[in-house]
């Protein structure tokens, strides 16, 4: 998608820069606005986050609801929800971050999950980055303690795992 992103607007262009944002964070398109789910972002309040004028924000929009294809990607987003991965300390639980050689091979989060079950560990929470927005992407496994060293172990020994950082 982002390449998509960058031919139509031009690489470097700020406009790029702010589609690229809004495809980030799953923030819609509709109706010459930018929303968040149900609630309207503010184009000023979001120029000011990406340290461009808010005219540029409006053009982005404009541009986006001018091509049918960005249309109906960006008025469809949604955001994938919260992430307990910061509060994950506070809450008690475990996070793992893996990442992966090839980002487009199957079955690794098959693999790690039933890893985790049969160590009779909950998993609460899993989000895998996507490889077109996240330039390193990662799965985050979120898990209702922190996993013992010896199940790093086995993980690490997954076909395709390049490393694991433990959060603690």
């Amino acid at each position: 998608m982002f390449n998509e992103i960058f031919r139509f607007f031009g690489e470097g262009d700020k406009r790029a820069r702010v589609a690229e944002t809004l495809l980030k964070y799953g923030l819609k398109v509709k109706d010459g606005k930018i929303w968040l789910d149900e609630i309207e972002i503010s184009t000023s309040k979001l120029a000011k986050a990406l340290n461009v004028d808010r005219r540029t924000i409006q053009n982005t929009v404009k541009l986006i609801e001018s091509n049918q294809k960005l249309k109906r990607v960006f008025e469809n987003l949604e955001t994938a929800g919260l992430s307990l991965k910061k509060a994950a300390k506070s809450l008690g639980l475990g996070v793992i971050e893996i990442f992966v050689k090839d980002p487009s091979s199957p079955g690794v989060i098959a693999t790690v999950s039933s890893l985790i079950a049969n160590e009779k560990i909950s998993i609460r929470q899993i989000i895998a980055e996507d490889p077109y927005l996240h330039p390193e992407p990662k799965l985050i496994v979120i898990t209702e303690k922190r996993l013992p060293g010896i199940l790093i172990d086995d993980i690490l020994r997954i076909k395709g795992i390049e490393y694991v950082k433990v959060s603690s």
